[in-house]
């Protein structure tokens, strides 16, 4: 961290760096504030009402194209998935050609433990559209979804989206 703060001061200067410390800081507020006004809305709108209404015959095919991702976002993001309360999914994950082979251990090894999780890995970086392309391709699900590699879902994320299907 601290390497990479003298690395941005003696490219772009000091304004650069405070720049991004107060954008940086920008988005910890931000969540601060989504994560109270979610656990608001769920405390509202939380029912065994809102359940009655789910069927399991939806299923979403969750596509995430991957590249050198860190590996602490990744575990984070597969991790959100295989959290959600609604488990008629799969995860279609497209390595698109990473250097780092822990990527592609991470994805084989919570490939082996969740068969909702499918992968491909691609021989060459096709970058993004390629590499989500790709993983369109291995979808079955009824529904799309689009997880970039270091995002996270909600744990009711699913279930919401198919209450508001059904």
């Amino acid at each position: 961290m601290i390497q990479k703060m003298f690395e941005i001061v003696s490219k772009n200067g000091i304004t650069e760096l405070l720049k991004r410390i107060r954008s940086r800081i920008f988005l910890d507020v931000v969540n601060i504030i989504i994560n109270y006004k979610y656990k608001k809305y769920l405390k509202v709108n939380k029912t065994v009402e809102s359940s009655k209404f789910i069927t399991n015959n939806n299923k979403i095919s969750i596509i995430t194209p991957v590249y050198n991702t860190p590996i602490n976002f990744l575990k984070e993001c597969i991790d959100s998935v295989l959290n959600q309360s609604y488990e008629n999914w799969e995860l279609c994950l497209v390595d698109d050609a990473s250097n780092d082979k822990k990527v592609k251990n991470i994805i084989m090894n919570y490939a082996e433990k969740d068969k909702r999780i499918n992968y491909r890995f691609r021989k060459n970086n096709g970058h993004i559209s390629l590499a989500s392309n790709d993983a369109i391709k291995m979808t079955s699900g009824k529904y799309l979804a689009l997880l970039d590699h270091d995002d996270i879902l909600w744990p009711d994320a699913l279930h919401e989206v198919v209450r508001f299907i059904n």
